[in-house]
């Protein structure tokens, strides 16, 4: 073939290629491209968590009575009582005129009164303390004061001292009982021997004796001995004046030259009186604390 001829076919087989190769593939060519990231799938959404109930509040881990099982006769001794939970109070021996503090307690509280901060100064108060956390609070803070106190109130419960003494008797909370206890009189024990009661006061200076600051005072325990049960109730009796300015000149004069041995003279005077020679009516008051039940 001369060179002549072959030069149109040359051209003609580069054109076939130049056609072919600018063709679209066909359907069932696969296509070169470069490999792609799979599509990302859509993402469930994560179900919204269910809200937290709120936490029942624990009963307090010191006692495990509530006032609603409390109950009593009140004698008609008062218009009204009723039971509070009264929240725990820290150790504080920093302010006058002593070291206070209790574990969480109940607190019967009289007339209308239903917060124990607005209760009077004296005003009548049941107290229900668990012993054995009222004792650790302050032994926590070296202070065995309050175990000496339970433990001379049980000592008192269970056989009261010959002779009776006059002053100087174990009584709690200290919140009720600032002072020296220095006279006392009517010291008896409960029937049950779960406590016993007396008439006294706790003063800060020595006075001569009179209605003023007088308490019925209770102290004991419940059946099980977890729980002091302390009773203060005001009473005053006509064998007494009401106040230092009705004070016979020569009861003032024997306290003046005996401040110890006259107020020792006037609780035997005193402790000879029936129960009804006192307002409100002794007996009455140990009928009201002997009713006193905690379930």
């Amino acid at each position: 073939m001369t060179l002549r001829r072959l030069i149109p076919l040359i051209l003609l087989l580069t054109l076939a290629a130049l056609l072919a190769a600018c063709a679209p593939p066909s359907a069932n060519s696969t296509p070169t491209s470069p490999t792609q990231a799979p599509a990302a799938q859509p993402q469930k959404e994560a179900p919204a968590p269910s809200p937290t109930p709120p936490a029942a509040s624990p009963a307090p881990a010191d006692i495990d009575v509530s006032p609603a099982g409390v109950s009593l006769d009140d004698q008609g001794l008062v218009e009204s009582w009723q039971a509070v939970l009264v929240p725990a109070t820290l150790y504080d021996n920093m302010h006058p005129p002593g070291p206070t503090g209790l574990p969480t307690h109940i607190q019967i509280l009289f007339n209308g009164v239903s917060v124990p901060k607005e209760r009077e100064p004296g005003a009548p108060v049941i107290y229900i303390i668990p012993a054995a956390a009222y004792a650790q609070l302050w032994q926590e803070h070296d202070s065995r004061a309050v175990a000496d106190q339970l433990r001379m109130i049980k000592a008192y419960s269970r056989k009261l001292p010959e002779p009776k003494p006059v002053r100087g008797l174990p009584a709690l909370p200290v919140e009720e009982t600032f002072g020296i206890n220095d006279f006392a009189t009517q010291l008896r024990q409960a029937p049950d021997k779960n406590g016993f009661r007396f008439v006294g006061r706790f003063a800060m200076d020595a006075t001569p004796l009179t209605n003023e600051g007088l308490r019925y005072i209770y102290q004991g325990f419940t059946p099980d001995g977890r729980y002091l049960v302390a009773f203060f109730f005001p009473v005053r009796t006509d064998a007494l004046p009401d106040g230092l300015e009705a004070i016979p000149q020569a009861d003032a004069d024997a306290f003046q030259a005996d401040g110890l041995g006259w107020p020792a003279k006037k609780s035997a005077e005193l402790d000879a009186l029936p129960g009804d020679a006192w307002e409100p009516d002794l007996t009455k008051l140990d009928a009201l604390i002997a009713s006193l039940s905690i379930k």
